[in-house]
């Protein structure tokens, strides 16, 4: 990583219910990013099913800048989304974004 990436990771909880809905929403909005924002390097969808029957959603993304980051913030994607997700109450937890630092380890092999 070089100095001026940006790593995220936003960890999203799905109202009970409504998952697939917010994951489908979630995944066209990765094909959006792909094909709109070239400052987004990596945008990669996770799912973790928890003991309990109930679902987090991880979304990892990295991006060249803080320009990039912020461009996808204010993205007409990312901006219907979130509106979809307040009107459709499509969260049963708050959204949680993390702006990571990597201290050590590595990212690939390849």
């Amino acid at each position: 990583m070089t100095s001026q990436e940006v790593d995220i990771v936003a960890i999203i909880t799905p109202a009970a219910g409504k998952e697939e809905r917010l994951i489908n929403l979630l995944k066209d909005l990765a094909q959006s990013v792909l094909k709109d924002e070239p400052g987004a390097l990596m945008y990669h969808l996770h799912q973790e099913a928890k003991p309990d029957g109930t679902q987090e959603l991880v979304m990892i993304e990295k991006h060249k800048d803080q320009a990039a980051y912020d461009h996808h913030m204010t993205a007409d994607g990312f901006q219907s989304l979130s509106k979809i997700i307040g009107e459709e109450k499509l969260l049963g937890g708050p959204l949680v974004i993390k702006k990571l630092k990597p201290i050590g380890g590595f990212a690939s092999r390849l």
